[in-house]
């Protein structure tokens, strides 16, 4: 293995290790306070992300049933109203269903 002869460093650049090393640290020590933070906004705002995230989910997950209706001729605001007719129907249905299996 053959030995390169490197210049000796002079006093500002054995500086610049720890300096680099520092601003590592700082970029961690950033990163974990802006996910504290980030932590903490998600908390106090849960009470307006949660109702958006379900309202996301169903848009996202009802929609083809939507486009199918608006395809055969229904109108996109009576298709979305059958639409969730049919989910609230459904929801209410199976309630009542597991309730009277739960009081037998």
């Amino acid at each position: 293995m053959k030995r390169t002869l490197q210049p000796m460093k002079h006093g500002s650049e054995m500086q610049k290790e720890p300096i680099q090393q520092n601003q590592r640290l700082m970029v961690l020590l950033l990163g974990v306070m802006v996910l504290v933070m980030l932590g903490f906004v998600l908390k106090t705002a849960q009470a307006v992300i949660l109702p958006l995230v379900i309202a996301w989910f169903l848009s996202y997950t009802l929609a083809p049933l939507v486009n199918f209706l608006a395809r055969h001729r229904i109108p996109t605001g009576p298709s979305v109203a059958v639409v969730m007719i049919a989910l609230f129907g459904f929801f209410y249905l199976t309630g009542l269903f597991l309730y009277t299996r739960a009081m037998v």
